[in-house]
């Protein structure tokens, strides 16, 4: 398996998992249930190490597709810059979460801080990634391209 496969493979974890980390905390708001915090916390930290292996595995996809048809530099560069943003904030969101599950047993005053910086971190994180993919598909995927694209690859 090579890094592009990786890559793609590892990608959409990542993607849902952000979304998931704001939903399961709208839940437990709504419903008063702090289970679906535990939730949020446990697939905020899977992102994060999801993430982490889609970075690694970026610049050895870049080496495999950097010569393909239709494929740019302005492009892979655009999606380089994106994700370096969206993986400083899943890793904080990631540490966050980490430093939730060491503080709960003790019960500070300040857990739920935490639980509102995770859950502000996974709006962000959200609409991070969700950039960071469309970027990423404009590379390969011509049919999603779009004037933006166009406009990224003249630079």
């Amino acid at each position: 398996m090579n890094a592009a496969q990786i890559h793609l493979m590892i990608n959409h974890f990542p993607i849902a998992g952000s979304f998931l980390v704001v939903l399961f905390f709208i839940m437990a708001f709504v419903f008063k249930n702090k289970q679906f915090i535990l939730s949020g916390m446990i697939i905020a930290i899977i992102s994060g190490v999801f993430t982490i292996g889609m970075d690694l595995s970026g610049d050895g996809t870049e080496e495999i597709i950097k010569n393909k048809p239709g494929v740019t530099h302005a492009l892979i560069k655009a999606h380089e810059e994106a994700a370096d943003k969206t993986l400083i904030v899943m890793v904080l969101m990631a540490l966050a979460a980490g430093v939730w599950f060491y503080a709960r047993s003790k019960k500070p005053a300040w857990i739920s801080k935490i639980e509102i910086g995770v859950f502000v971190l996974g709006i962000i994180s959200s609409g991070l990634i969700a950039n960071t993919a469309h970027l990423g598909g404009m590379i390969r995927h011509d049919e999603i391209r779009t004037i933006v694209a166009t406009q990224i690859e003249k630079i």
